[in-house]
């Protein structure tokens, strides 16, 4: 099974050959597209604790938020291409 995780690191945290990283902003559609989204069957959101300027919160609020605003883009991926994705949070 092939895994590709989604950050805005500058590089893949760890390398293998059935691994592959994306660059970018899980939130925006096209970062999904360039994930090959409309190939997967599973998705799994971890909770993010960092704000867009890069800073730690510890407020749940906007931990969730980010989470909900993923997950709202992957449904738009999953309307857009008639494809049903497992989504695990």
């Amino acid at each position: 099974m092939d895994i590709v995780i989604i950050d805005q690191l500058e590089k893949a945290p760890v390398m293998d050959e059935r691994l592959f990283y994306v660059r970018g902003d899980a939130t925006n559609e096209e970062t999904l597209l360039n994930a090959n989204l409309p190939k997967a069957n599973w998705v799994i959101i971890f909770a993010d604790q960092i704000t867009e300027n890069n800073f730690a919160t510890r407020d749940p609020l906007l931990v969730d938020g980010k989470t909900l605003l993923i997950a709202t883009a992957i449904t738009s991926v999953e309307a857009r291409f008639d494809k049903k994705i497992h989504v695990t949070v």
